[in-house]
């Protein structure tokens, strides 16, 4: 739903205060995140990927021993080939649940998923156990989920589920997941690690550029129609031709209130606010974003924060409208997107980076975590018959809450 035609703002250098309103869910947040004797870490291994679950949260655990999580990447890094060189399709494949399902349905591997576990004091390593994550399609467009979990060896199968996707739709722009609330959405938030972005194999087409947004937001209508506030971070690559045989990556911050009448910068159909317009809010990839609407119904305003977890810093509509806030209708769907936004308003569509596995993670509506609600539509970003975004399901994690991942599969069609 985004379209760009990129709102280049100053930003005041010291904007605290999104973050000191709610210094106390940070710093206990930080506390599940920080100085564990154990944690588990996943990492997904699709296509040779490999991305570290909030790495830059946990930038300042230390132990006596020194131990990191640099240490914790690198090991996980160093060993990752091993897992990749395991036959775990072959043993998912022969699984009885997988065998059942391919009697009635087509099936599409998504990728498989590394459960990792990191022992503090002795800044070890080790491979717990893999899920094998198959995607089926039934002859009477059923769209269902099956996860099949092994030994960390992938000799022995320990079990499956098997999950049906709701509303699941085809999207050319979207991947994520969409929440209907019939009193209406108040509040919406989630974090992820930036991810790090390159030219694909097939080229940045349009523009010579590939842009990748990924977002939270909250609208009217379904799919982002009638007004949808919405911001987060982007990955740009531009190329100096079409076939990107050499290229740089831009990383930003961003929102937009899209389709919304306010007289202000982001609303209506005039571009996203880059947040990242000069030094004061430099994003890195790799950096914890967060990104929070915030609805008042008591006078139809919607506040939109765009928060850099890893330096401090934070972008919002407040420094732009006197009276705090856009006024927006109540909106009734909650959104955690990555998608390929539109170029303008001219209905084409910016082609797809290739992208580091990005894990949107503390994901929230209206104060219920995710994993405890329903999607009302789940949308799968396909091109030209390509599933170009790989949608991990919705999981809950002691130490991020509710999450689920996006990894990058293919950018033809795009």
């Amino acid at each position: 739903m985004t379209s760009i035609a990129i709102n280049n703002v100053i930003h005041s250098p010291a904007l605290y205060y999104p973050i000191l309103n709610n210094c106390l869910r940070y710093a206990l947040r930080a506390l599940n995140k920080i100085i564990l004797s154990t944690i588990m870490i996943v990492t997904l291994l699709a296509s040779g990927s490999s991305y570290l679950l909030s790495s830059n949260a946990y930038a300042a655990s230390t132990t006596s021993q020194g131990c990191t999580v640099v240490s914790i990447d690198n090991q996980i890094q160093l060993q990752k080939s091993d897992f990749s060189a395991v036959p775990a399709y072959p043993l998912a494949e022969s699984s009885s649940a997988y065998l059942s399902l391919l009697q009635n349905s087509s099936v599409q591997s998504i990728g498989a998923t590394g459960i990792w576990k990191f022992d503090m004091n002795t800044c070890s390593a080790s491979l717990a156990s893999i899920n094998v994550v198959f995607s089926f399609v039934s002859s009477t467009g059923v769209n269902q989920y099956l996860y099949v979990g092994e030994n960390a060896n992938a000799s022995q199968v320990l079990g499956s589920t098997l999950q049906t996707a709701v509303g699941a739709t085809n999207s050319v722009t979207w991947s994520g997941y969409e929440y209907y609330v019939s009193s209406g959405v108040n509040y919406v938030e989630a974090d992820w690690g930036l991810p790090s972005a390159s030219a694909p194999s097939t080229g940045c087409s349009t523009n010579n550029e590939c842009i990748l947004l990924d977002w939270t937001g909250g609208s009217i209508g379904a799919g982002g129609a009638s007004g949808l506030a919405q911001g987060g971070s982007g990955d740009t690559v531009v190329c100096p031709s079409s076939s990107c045989t050499s290229y740089y990556t831009d990383y930003f911050a961003w929102y937009e209130f899209y389709g919304v009448s306010c007289g202000q910068p982001g609303c209506g159909v005039s571009g996203l606010v880059n947040c990242t317009a000069n030094q004061f809010m430099t994003v890195s990839s790799g950096d914890d974003i967060e990104n929070y609407i915030d609805y008042t119904p008591s006078n139809s305003t919607m506040n939109e924060y765009v928060n850099d977890l890893t330096d401090g810093y934070s972008c919002t509509n407040l420094i732009y409208i006197h009276d705090g806030a856009v006024t927006m209708n109540q909106p009734y769907y909650g959104q955690f997107i990555a998608e390929r936004p539109e170029i303008g308003t001219s209905g084409s569509y910016y082609s797809l980076p290739d992208f580091q596995t990005t894990v949107i993670a503390d994901a929230y509506v209206d104060g219920s975590q995710i994993n405890n609600l329903s999607p009302s539509s789940t949308y799968n970003m396909v091109n030209s018959g390509n599933t170009n975004i790989n949608l991990g399901s919705v999981n809950y994690n002691t130490y991020i809450g509710a999450y689920f991942d996006e990894t990058w599969s293919t950018s033809s069609g795009t």
